[in-house]
C-alpha cells in the first residue's frame, strides 16, 4: 500500500518529533487498529497555517476524514472475510451511504477487493 509505505517513510524522519501532533496523527495510522474520527490532534493539525490558506480548511477537513474511513476499512478487511455493511457501518460510526461510497472508490481504485 503507497499510503502505508509513505507513512513508513515519515515516521523515521527526525523531524517528526518537533511537531507532536503529527508524530501522533503517524502513530495512528501504522497501528492496525480503527481509529476514531475525529482524531485526538485533528483540531490542532486543522488550524496549522497551511492547511488554512486560500479557503483550504474544509479540503483538509475532508481529506483527513476520508483517510481515516479508507484506514479503517483496510484495518476491518484483514479482520473479516464478510461482513454486512450496516455492521461495517456501525463498527466504523459512519451512515451506510457514505461507507458505501468509499468502498467502491477503494475497490475501484484497487486499494480493497
Amino acid at each position: 500500500n503507497e499510503q502505508q509505505d509513505m507513512m513508513n517513510h515519515i515516521n523515521v524522519d527526525d523531524n517528526l518529533k518537533k511537531i507532536p501532533a503529527f508524530k501522533a496523527t503517524v502513530d495512528l495510522f501504522l497501528k492496525k487498529e480503527i481509529i476514531h474520527y475525529p482524531m485526538a490532534a485533528q483540531e490542532e493539525l486543522e488550524q496549522i497555517p497551511s492547511f488554512l490558506e486560500d479557503g483550504l480548511k474544509d479540503h483538509w477537513h475532508d481529506t483527513f476524514h476520508r483517510r481515516i474511513i479508507q484506514h479503517n476499512i483496510r484495518i476491518v478487511a484483514t479482520y473479516y472475510k464478510q461482513i454486512q455493511l450496516g455492521r461495517l457501518a456501525q463498527l466504523l460510526q459512519l451512515d451506510p451511504e457514505r461507507l458505501e461510497l468509499e468502498i467502491s472508490s477503494m475497490v475501484s481504485g484497487g486499494a480493497v477487493y
